[in-house]
């Protein structure tokens, strides 16, 4: 929201760069992929950070918020609010749709569970797909490109 604010501050700017001095909310915001992009570092002087690919990433990660409905815009009816997703007793029968679902109902419980899967999960990928005989990771570029031959019939 604070990147939001940010834009809207500057929007009749037509500087190439947004302005020293401005706090400027990197992390949730810019990917790292794009981070070089962004961020401009001249030989002397401070880093600055460039307003148009700025804006970019953060109309990205605002339109990826509002898919997972992170963020919930009135009048949205396409990412509508996920408070009218749960059933009306959800309240007095949270207890029992944690349970069903077997979920925690602790939220960093719930995250380390998953981040736990996930990293076992990504182990085991990245184990085994160098291994198949139709993969095959060159390592001509920076993080090496991933090239899937085609497979036997």
């Amino acid at each position: 929201m604070d990147a939001l604010k940010l834009i809207e501050r500057h929007k009749d700017s037509s500087t190439t760069y947004l302005p020293l001095g401005e706090t400027i909310p990197l992390e949730g915001v810019v990917r790292k992929d794009w981070m070089e992009f962004a961020i401009f570092t001249p030989d002397k002087g401070s880093k600055r950070v460039m307003r148009t690919v700025y804006e970019t990433c953060v109309f990205q990660a605002l339109r990826d918020r509002l898919r997972c409905k992170e963020i919930w815009v009135v009048g949205a009816d396409k990412w509508r609010n996920p408070d009218d997703d749960l059933p009306d007793d959800f309240e007095v029968r949270r207890a029992e749709y944690y349970e069903k679902l077997n979920k925690p109902r602790e939220a960093k419980v719930f995250t380390a569970q998953l981040q736990a899967e996930i990293r076992a999960e990504l182990g085991a990928l990245d184990t085994k797909l160098p291994k198949q005989p139709w993969v095959t990771i060159s390592g001509k570029h920076h993080n090496g490109a991933i090239k899937f031959n085609e497979r036997e019939p």
